[in-house]
């Protein structure tokens, strides 16, 4: 649902926005919250096989 969220938001963003949300967590060491937007962007590509 969240990564469904982003595209309708974000739009041709939206990749680009997961992937920063997760950088962001993995420079301060938050292993969980990097995981998370991991794993979020997973669902993203799914939806959008072709991008």
């Amino acid at each position: 649902m969240a990564a469904l969220l982003i595209e309708k938001t974000r739009g041709v963003e939206a990749a680009e926005y997961i992937e920063a949300r997760r950088r962001k967590f993995a420079s301060v060491g938050d292993d969980g919250g990097a995981k998370l937007w991991t794993e979020i962007g997973a669902k993203l590509a799914a939806l959008n096989p072709d991008r």
